[in-house]
């Protein structure tokens, strides 16, 4: 999803869920707030709140929510994590990235038995800013239908007023 304000385009990314060890942390924060509830029912406040704020931070971590946010008034950008609200990434210069491309990659999926082949092909498109003197490809976005892809992408290229290649 695109959000753009005065001087500030955000392309959110949501949830990532690729944190290492998240499904252990996610039941450790699962287990945490049960603590919590069992720590409210005997009126310990203080390790009831406690818990539920380790486990607010741990349930933040594994989510690993992730965007990209384009300053257009300081030609900045970055990649960044949320955390509790609080996005954490490095700044970049945005002149450093002259064009957006659009990737396509393509993934092999089983088929069920009766069928007469093996596998299907599903395309999925990928929209990056490339960066040539880094040799660096932002991700922005991915899409299942070219024209959609090619729509966002132009979206970026005439905001930044960059080549989409």
């Amino acid at each position: 999803m695109i959000i753009y304000q005065e001087n500030i385009t955000r392309i959110t990314k949501g949830p990532q869920f690729e944190t290492r060890g998240g499904v252990f942390f996610f039941f450790l924060a699962l287990s945490i707030i049960f603590l919590s509830g069992d720590c409210f029912l005997k009126q310990r406040f203080i390790y009831a709140i406690l818990s539920l704020f380790v486990s607010t931070l741990l349930i933040s971590f594994v989510l690993d929510i992730r965007g990209i946010e384009i300053d257009h008034f300081d030609h900045k950008i970055r990649d960044y994590r949320n955390l509790l609200g609080f996005k954490i990434g490095k700044w970049e210069d945005i002149r450093n990235y002259k064009s957006v491309r659009i990737s396509i990659r393509g993934i092999k999926e089983a088929t069920s038995e009766g069928s007469d082949h093996d596998f299907d092909v599903s395309h999925y498109y990928y929209v990056n800013l490339i960066n040539e003197l880094d040799y660096k490809a932002l991700f922005l976005a991915e899409f299942e239908g070219k024209d959609k892809a090619r729509q966002f992408a132009n979206q970026i290229a005439s905001k930044l007023n960059i080549e989409l290649k």
